[in-house]
């Protein structure tokens, strides 16, 4: 019920989503049937303001899945989702009404990741009212899981050389 909310209603509500893709679909260069075997993979991470934008980032190799790359996912796609609304026309500020999930977080980059959340709202970057929650490891978000599925699809029987 909560995604249905900001497409109905974004003057006072917002969704946030998170997740990523494995590195194993998306490497490079992108040769279809060939292979150096010196192939990078690359992670795509799919942020997702329900009703409003979606916010990709091709997180290089090198970058390690922790609280700095969650952080750094919110707090970019947070700018585009403000600058979207702007567009429209709509506050650029976040409605009252916010519901940031998150994936996993099972280890102490969590607790990192939830301060920096209520530090935000703290700040009133966020919504008066802003709920956060953590999704337990291996729960899915099919909506960001279907657009990575979309491009997934899309990419397949394409050469790409370079990000």
């Amino acid at each position: 019920m909560a995604r249905i909310l900001p497409g109905k209603n974004p003057e006072n509500y917002a969704t946030y989503i998170s997740d990523g893709a494995t590195q194993s679909d998306y490497s490079l260069p992108k040769i279809p049937g060939f292979s150096l075997g010196r192939e990078v993979g690359f992670k795509l991470v799919g942020n997702l303001w329900h009703g409003h934008c979606v916010h990709f980032h091709l997180v290089m190799p090198n970058v390690k899945d922790d609280a700095n790359l969650v952080c750094h996912c919110l707090d970019s796609s947070r700018e585009v989702f403000a600058q979207v609304r702007a567009d429209k026309g709509q506050d650029h500020f976040f409605p009252p009404n916010v519901r940031i999930q998150l994936d996993g977080v099972n280890t102490n980059w969590g607790e990192v990741t939830f301060a920096h959340v209520e530090n935000m709202h703290n700040q009133r970057a966020f919504g008066a009212q802003t709920d956060v929650r953590r999704n337990k490891v291996g729960s899915t978000h099919e909506d960001v899981d279907g657009l990575i599925s979309v491009i997934k699809a899309h990419v397949k029987n394409k050469e790409i050389i370079t990000p």
